[in-house]
């Protein structure tokens, strides 16, 4: 006869296979049938009466093999609260150990999406919700649980004379059931239920069931009231998206009774953190933190987050490429360029946050990224010897953390059980797996995004998170993705909604949804809504609607000027600040020290100097490091090595004294740099040649668009075809030309050139950015700027669906006025928005 025993309480079964009740208060065997309680049972036992119409799960050697059939038959079981009588063979015994305890350890991730391992899934499946019958093996984690906060069993004549309803007495009199399967709020009329995380985390406050308080849309409050745990909300551009997310935070808490030690929300980066809490100041203890700070408290193991000895500092984009550019000239047989590491950062990328194989990624990159093997373990082992990591690094390192160490997990999971997760279309695969891994079996994913918001394609991000249920949750114990939609712009004028709706519907991979527009005051822009403009000077179009609105009144940091590449804002700056109209752009100078910009302006220096000025070393290296674009298709070499070392290291070639030292021009004039022919390596005879051309050109009388000609820095033109092949470099190239347009002579474009450099910003104008950086950022009145065939979709991008979704979010930054500037050759989504005479 087996019994269940809590102090001189036991429940026994007797040999005819009843159940009676004796001395001491038992455990309820009659739950209601809401809380899907579990019996874990040895093969020969007799379930009581509650289980003997319950579905029988064996786990067996076999199950443990490949236990992903079972984990979907209990999890499926678990999401419709139906009871279950799982057999746990002696076979299987040793395996599937401890009640609730994470115990599998599992490296490296089987798959790219970072999925969890089916036996520790398995094994939260069978204990967490379930009471132990096995013999010698009594118990169940949740009950013992309760009763060691302060909860009291029910005593032999209470539960005879059905005066206890429930499986605990808490300390205030009242009698409480409790769920430790999924998160969810379980309503059981006249009863209160208590949830195993409330339990996990010191609580015996039951749920209170009732709405959420805040005024909410119909849509919002259904997202923000969902019972489930497990929820996709796709939340269109202006829909209340980080509304939703705070009232849900504020609905655990007060309604679930969930502790806010539970609850984690995860933010895509600092600004939006900030806003979280900033709306959620009322809710102490409530974890907020961005997808990279949670993975450095991992690493680092500051609290809650269980401690290590292993410490890193975070570095920046200049420290991480220094050691970068030692890992690499470690093993390039040629100078380290700034395009060399952009490159090998890119392969990272993909290795980091798409978590492809690096050995595949090596082969891929194998011509632009030589011996990516090599730099990638040298670049790595530089991190760990200065004790320190780079950006993307945190991540991939928090992963690592998190599938070798079952402790670190385990901790990191208890603080997570409950993850609200914001901009969920943005997660790259290992952001994925990160949020995946902090879930756990245990936890939950509240995720609210939009997948007409995707628009970070290159690292892995995709709008499958929320359009396929299985992409967006493999490892949780629910199989059932609650979905909701939000369907109101409360943002954007109608003219835009509708212009964006008919925009989004030549997408085909998209979730299907409708979005209307609120109803809204009438604008106090002038032309309110949304204009197109067609000319063939965009940067005066743009400057012109900025001023047209800033001398109507509109204050210059209620504006956005917006462009698809950073490089087509400079010239917009240089207008705005010429009409004296402040501009809010600190990226700007990214433009001046661009290898095109350096090269162009050591050009000019040149051009321009005396013939017995010496030659600037500076200015010559930058002339060679970039490659003359003699054919549209030319990328490389970076540097000719020949031509330095003519330079540096020979002397009298043509006539010219050349001096010995490495890195000198020593007494190289322009007159002796035109004359070297012949004998000197083809690279350098080019630039001898085209400086006697440019400096005679200069002579002549021409054009700066005809000395930029003359180099070979023509960069296309404003209304080229879309289809001409054109360098990489073309959007910066365009720019030169729009830059030179208000430069007409040579003599003035130095001192444009140079204006860049010094382009002043200030937090309280006319917002300058590409369309990347502004996700979840809203002004009164955007200009859309260049919005021409070349640049949505930009010519160098190969999913015109993601374009697409870029172009959406720049019109949807607009509240009030929404004015897109497109430039001789539209953009064809121009067409697309279906408005008349664009």
């Amino acid at each position: 006869m087996g019994s269940i025993s809590q102090g001189s309480a036991a429940v026994h079964r007797l040999d005819s296979g009843e159940w009676s009740v004796g001395p001491g208060p038992p455990w309820s065997l009659n739950p209601p049938g809401e809380l899907g309680r579990n019996l874990v049972v040895a093969d020969d036992t007799v379930v009581p009466p509650a289980w003997r119409s319950a579905p029988r799960i064996t786990i067996d050697v076999t199950a443990l093999t490949d236990p992903r059939h079972r984990t979907a038959t209990l999890s499926g079981l678990a999401e419709r609260r139906i009871a279950a009588v799982i057999v746990v063979e002696e076979s299987a015994s040793m395996v599937i150990s401890g009640q609730g305890s994470s115990s599998a350890s599992y490296r490296p991730l089987r798959a790219a999406s970072g999925s969890m391992a089916d036996l520790e899934r398995l094994q939260w499946l069978i204990w967490s919700n379930a009471i132990d019958l096995r013999p010698g093996r009594l118990g169940w984690w949740a009950l013992e649980r309760a009763v060691q906060l302060g909860g009291r069993l029910p005593t032999p004549t209470e539960e005879v004379t059905s005066v206890a309803k429930g499986d605990i007495c808490i300390p205030d009199g009242r009698w409480c059931w409790i769920d430790a399967g999924p998160p969810r709020l379980v309503v059981i009329d006249g009863a209160d239920v208590i949830s195993g995380v409330a339990l996990e985390h010191g609580s015996l406050e039951p749920s209170r069931p009732g709405p959420a308080r805040a005024e909410l849309s119909a849509a919002q409050r259904a997202a923000v009231e969902e019972p489930s745990g497990t929820v996709r909300v796709i939340a269109p551009a202006g829909s209340g998206k980080t509304r939703v997310l705070t009232e849900r935070a504020r609905h655990l808490i007060e309604v679930w009774r969930v502790p806010a030690s539970a609850i984690t929300m995860l933010a895509f980066n600092r600004r939006a953190r900030d806003e979280l809490v900033g709306r959620t100041a009322d809710l102490p203890g409530l974890q907020i933190r961005t997808l990279n700070s949670i993975a450095l408290a991992i690493i680092n193991g500051a609290a809650p987050f269980a401690p290590r000895h292993d410490q890193r500092a975070t570095i920046g984009e200049e420290r991480s490429g220094a050691l970068l550019r030692d890992a690499i000239s470690s093993v390039a047989r040629q100078a380290v360029t700034d395009e060399m590491i952009q490159t090998y950062r890119e392969a990272f990328v993909r290795i980091r946050l798409r978590m492809r194989d690096p050995q595949e990624v090596a082969e891929q990159f194998s011509e632009r990224a030589p011996s990516l093997m090599r730099v990638w373990v040298r670049y790595r082992a530089a991190l760990e010897r200065n004790g320190v990591v780079d950006f993307d690094g945190q991540i991939h390192l928090a992963l690592e953390v998190l599938t070798e160490d079952p402790t670190a997990r385990e901790v990191a999971q208890r603080s997570c059980r409950l993850l609200l997760v914001d901009e969920f279309q943005d997660l790259t695969p290992a952001h994925m797996a990160l949020i995946q891994l902090l879930a756990g079996p245990a936890g939950s994913i509240y995720g609210v995004g939009d997948d007409d918001q995707t628009i970070y394609g290159y690292a892995g991000a995709r709008p499958d998170w929320l359009i396929a249920p299985e992409a967006f949750d493999t490892t949780t114990a629910s199989t059932t993705i609650r979905r909701h939609q939000l369907d109101v712009n409360h943002r954007c004028p109608s003219p835009v909604v509708s212009a964006v709706s008919a925009l989004l519907a030549n997408n085909r991979h998209r979730a299907p949804k409708q979005i209307i527009s609120s109803a809204r005051p009438p604008t106090d822009i002038s032309g309110g809504g949304l204009e197109v403009i067609c000319s063939s000077d965009p940067v005066a179009d743009t400057v012109a609607a900025v001023a047209d609105a800033v001398d109507a009144g509109i204050p210059p940091a209620s504006i956005a000027v917006l462009a698809r590449v950073n490089a087509l804002l400079v010239p917009v700056h240089l207008e705005l600040a010429a009409a004296g109209i402040a501009v809010n752009a600190p990226s700007s100078v990214d433009f001046s020290v661009h290898r095109v910009i350096a090269s162009i302006r050591a050009w000019w220096t040149m051009s321009m100097a005396r013939p017995g000025a010496l030659v600037d070393p500076a200015d010559l290296a930058a002339i060679l490091a970039d490659p003359k674009r003699r054919s549209p298709r030319t990328v490389g070499p970076e540097i000719d090595t020949a031509s330095i070392g003519v330079i540096t290291g020979v002397r009298g070639a043509s006539g010219a004294g050349l001096s010995a030292r490495p890195g000198r021009v020593g007494d190289l004039r322009i007159r002796d740099l035109c004359a070297l022919s012949g004998s000197v390596p083809e690279r350098l005879g080019h630039v001898t040649a085209t400086l006697r051309s440019a400096r005679g050109a200069i002579a002549d009388g021409a054009t700066v668009l005809q000395w930029l000609e003359v180099i070979g820095e023509c960069g296309g033109g404003i209304g080229e075809s879309s289809s001409t092949i054109l360098p990489p470099e073309h959007d910066h190239l365009t720019a030169i030309r729009q830059i030179a347009a208000r430069a007409p002579t040579p003599s003035e474009f130095g001192g444009v050139i140079d204006a860049v450099g010094g382009l002043a910003s200030t937090d309280s104008g006319v917002v300058l950015s590409t369309i990347h950086r502004v996700k979840g950022l809203e002004w009164p009145m955007v200009v859309v700027h260049q919005a021409d065939a070349l640049r949505m979709p930009h010519r160098l991008a190969d999913d015109v669906e993601e374009e697409r979704r870029i172009f959406h979010v720049g019109l949807t930054r607009s509240v009030e006025r929404c004015v897109v500037v497109t430039g001789a050759d539209p953009s064809p989504f121009i067409a697309e928005l279906g408005i008349d005479n664009p």
